[in-house]
């Protein structure tokens, strides 16, 4: 009787890490939830790049989607991220076509996320966009305090 208690306090043990890793990796994708104003694309500020409207990245991890402004054009896809690797992929993302007055800001905004690879939080309301050789092209904070 014995050893049977101590193997089914073994399993449940057991059980309770697995979920516990699980929840932690998929919380730290729900932790992109929200919308990020963009404050930097590839070393510039972003109030110093002319721009219709303010440029940001919203995520919905529940639904894996990824929305935003680019300053001007809308964008809108699918959210392609790992948790574990800290891998973010951008390649699938579409935008409306329109043409701005000012259109700095979406050149740069698309052109810096063609590049990005990877993501990191820094605290909960910043986050970093990098390269494959973890050079940050893109940063953002919370918008509105979310």
């Amino acid at each position: 009787m014995t050893n049977m208690k101590n193997f089914l306090a073994a399993a449940c043990m057991a059980v309770m890490a697995v979920s516990c890793c699980g929840s932690k990796d998929a919380a730290s994708v729900s932790a992109l939830d929200g919308e990020w104003k963009i404050t930097e694309v590839e070393g510039e500020p972003a109030s110093a790049i002319k721009s219709e409207n303010e440029a940001y990245i919203g995520f919905n991890a529940k639904d894996k989607l990824v929305f935003g402004c680019t300053g001007c054009n809308r964008l809108t896809g699918a959210l392609n991220a790992d948790s574990k690797t800290g891998t973010i992929d951008f390649s699938a993302l579409g935008s409306t076509r329109m043409m701005c007055r000012d259109m700095d800001m979406e050149q740069k905004v698309l052109g810096a996320l063609s590049k990005v690879s990877k993501f990191s939080l820094r605290g909960k309301s910043k986050l970093n966009l990098t390269d494959k050789d973890g050079n940050t092209v893109i940063k953002l904070e919370r918008r509105n305090g979310k």
